[in-house]
């Protein structure tokens, strides 16, 4: 499902990066069910209730052993009720042991040999196996006498089990800790109920937008205040397995004083989710877009009337099969671009050549190696075709083979790294194939439930739209950091560095943005949104520079 991504992103999220003002609209996953207090933290540190026997069954245990650890100072009562022959044979059924194990000699006598392989199978062991080594090494330096003790080895073996045993908690409570944007509640709408199990959202945004250079230029800037207002509509099923819907959604943007910068983009796409069984499961979407180009990127042409603006019509679809050793994914898209003509000083001009199609078809596939790792393979290949080339040809063809490790060990640490061969090849004869490395990175971490970091890289070949360019060699990165201050306030940070190689021309642009917002939910369907950031823009000798900044404060409402 990524081709139209990469195709046209810059299109459609730049703006974001570009202000750092505007809302997002993108409806929110619904928290999961329960009380909002105390479950939190019963479900946070939760495991099995067979875990919880054998660990009260162990700790009972530990406490006898230290009685015997410390008995030559102090002298436990207590301690005459420890375990006797017939307990020990009923604890070892219950646990699975052998009732023919033989415990280890409680003699005073250091055995060093008797001992040493539990402690390196203990010292080595993680999960289950470690928990199940807790119970054997506790259970086994456990003197049968009652009025015995046991030796120094055993006694280090139990010390070293009693360290142990925490560490099995925690890790099974890895995999349901909370992060930042569970614990914050963000606004939410329990849907319009149309008919059995169709049900239509909302989700609305109003801003107010100060910007310091609504043109995106080194000298003369022109600042200007804005309103932003973005709506979305989604009607959909809500099916135990499959899914059907349809989105339609508008962003107007009206300046004070600039009015010839108003815009209103708008959409309209349907999706649907099929689940085939047998973990196979199939994704189809097809629409429609009205966008436009952003001021000062490479899509701008300088000193129009009004934005430029375009028209997507595309279609895209993926079959995936997960879960298993072996996951596999198929995806392929099609995008047909065409420009609306623009003007200068109220005289026409005609963005044509723009035109393009956009086709692309990707196979994904990952190989199981342990619970955490898996091998991660990407290939794609891709072809862009304009509807007229001015002299010489624009059309190319390209491949790029990504290969790495997707490193998941529970959903605090989540981690996709791959490098590979990227490859575009020009129908023009005297433009050099663009080739090199290609890389992809995604990380998330969350080193404590109240923060989040996230990070991304790419780099891919984009359709360009000048005249005199083939293509333009997208590099992307971003960074994310959130920060949850309770269940109704979330604090975010972000920087995002875009790189544009122009094929055919010495010339690149790089482009800086770094924001910050606090979101705050007023009620269940309303929050407000306080917004900052800044960009920077370096073009060289031949690209465009400039830097901006904005500030924002609007609501959101869901329903």
């Amino acid at each position: 499902m990524g081709g139209r991504n990469q195709v046209i992103s810059q299109n459609t999220s730049a703006h974001r990066a570009m202000a750092a003002g505007t809302a997002r609209t993108r409806p929110r996953a619904k928290l999961r069910p329960g009380p909002r207090d105390g479950s939190r933290a019963t479900e946070r540190f939760s495991v099995g209730s067979s875990f919880m026997a054998n660990t009260l069954s162990i700790t009972r245990r530990a406490l006898l052993l230290l009685g015997n650890l410390i008995q030559p100072i102090l002298i436990i009562p207590a301690i005459k009720h420890g375990f006797n022959a017939q307990r020990g044979k009923e604890f070892r059924k219950s646990t699975g042991f052998a009732t023919n194990r033989t415990p280890i000699s409680t003699s005073r006598t250091v055995d060093l040999l008797e001992i040493a392989p539990l402690i390196l199978r203990l010292a080595f062991s993680k999960g289950e196996q470690r928990e199940r080594l807790v119970q054997h090494v506790i259970y086994v330096g456990m003197p049968q006498d009652n009025r015995s003790r046991p030796s120094l080895a055993a006694r280090g073996a139990i010390f070293l089990a009693l360290f142990a045993m925490p560490r099995v908690a925690s890790a099974q409570a890895v995999d349901v800790v909370e992060t930042p944007t569970d614990i914050f509640e963000p606004e939410r709408g329990a849907g319009i109920p149309i008919s059995g199990s169709l049900f239509l959202y909302n989700t609305s945004a109003l801003q107010g937008i100060y910007d310091s250079n609504i043109y995106n230029v080194e000298q003369n800037r022109t600042n200007d205040t804005s309103a932003l207002l973005q709506s979305e509509f989604h009607l959909t099923t809500n099916l135990a397995r499959h899914e059907v819907g349809v989105r339609a959604g508008v962003t107007t943007r009206k300046y004070s004083d600039t009015s010839a910068e108003n815009s209103t983009t708008y959409h309209v796409d349907g999706h649907a989710h099929l689940d085939l069984g047998d973990r196979i499961d199939v994704y189809a979407r097809g629409g429609y877009l009205r966008g436009i180009e952003i001021r000062g990127t490479a899509g701008d042409q300088f000193l129009t009337d009004r934005p430029v603006r375009f028209d997507d019509k595309y279609i895209e679809g993926s079959i995936e099969r997960t879960g298993g050793i072996l996951e596999a994914g198929l995806a392929g898209s099609f995008t047909r671009r065409k420009y609306l003509n623009a003007s200068i000083n109220d005289t026409s001009i005609d963005l044509s050549f723009r035109d393009a199609e956009i086709k692309k078809a990707t196979l994904k596939a990952s190989y199981r190696l342990s619970p955490v790792m898996r091998l991660y393979s990407e290939f794609s290949v891709n072809d862009v075709t304009y509807d007229q080339n001015l002299g010489v040809s624009r059309d190319s063809k390209g491949y790029s083979a990504l290969a790495g490790i997707h490193y998941e060990v529970s959903k605090l640490v989540d981690v996709i790294a791959a490098v590979g061969y990227i490859h575009q090849k020009f129908d023009a004869p005297g433009t050099k194939a663009a080739t090199g490395l290609n890389y992809r990175v995604e990380a998330t971490w969350t080193p404590t439930p109240k923060w989040k970091l996230t990070a991304s890289g790419e780099r891919f070949v984009d359709s360009s739209p000048l005249s005199d360019i083939p293509a333009i060699v997208r590099s992307d990165f971003r960074l994310k950091v959130q920060r949850a201050l309770g269940d109704r306030m979330l604090v975010e940070a972000g920087a995002v560095y875009t790189g544009e190689d122009y094929r055919g021309l010495s010339g690149t642009d790089r482009r800086y943005t770094g924001y910050g917002n606090v979101q705050y939910r007023i009620t269940r369907n309303i929050s407000a949104v306080v917004e900052g950031g800044y960009r920077k823009q370096s073009g060289g000798a031949s690209g465009r520079s400039y830097s901006g900044a904005s500030v924002s404060a609007g609501i959101r409402v869901a329903l």
